[in-house]
This record gives C-alpha cells, sequence and structure tokens, in this order.
C-alpha cells in the first residue's frame, strides 16, 4: 500500500483509493478506482459519475450501506 497525495502509481499499484471526495481524471489510468465520498461531496461525485458513462473500457459501480450501516448492495 502506498498513501500519497497524488494519484500516481509509484509503487506499481494497479488499484487506487480516492478517499478525499475528490475524483480525478488521472484514476483512469490505473485497473480500478474507488472513489469515496460523503454527504458534503456526493454532488461532485453524481457529476464525475455522469463524466464516466460514455467513457471507453470504464465500467461504472456504485456501493451503497443499507441504513442499518451493514450489507453493502450493488447499484448500476
Amino acid at each position: 500500500m502506498l498513501i500519497s497525495t497524488t494519484c500516481e502509481a509509484l509503487n506499481g499499484a494497479r488499484n487506487v483509493a480516492l478517499a478525499d471526495g475528490a475524483w480525478r481524471d488521472a484514476a483512469l489510468d490505473f485497473d480500478r478506482a474507488f472513489h469515496f465520498f460523503d454527504e458534503s461531496t456526493i454532488e461532485a461525485a453524481r457529476i464525475a459519475w455522469k463524466g464516466l458513462r460514455d467513457k471507453s473500457g470504464v465500467t461504472r459501480t456504485y456501493w451503497t450501506q443499507s441504513e442499518e450501516g451493514a450489507g453493502l448492495r450493488l447499484r448500476d
């Protein structure tokens, strides 16, 4: 694992987790990107989600927690 302030695979990583709520197109250089966001950044996350709709080679998947905080369910 590498914790960094840049979105670069400095250690050859194939996955990236964006944990500050901000999407970066540089994440598309990885095999898999995880974009974490909260209520304060949800609108920006929605814009990023819509912007990825027509990107070639991108499969969008959205995961959410239930109101009880358990059990993740998948929405496409």
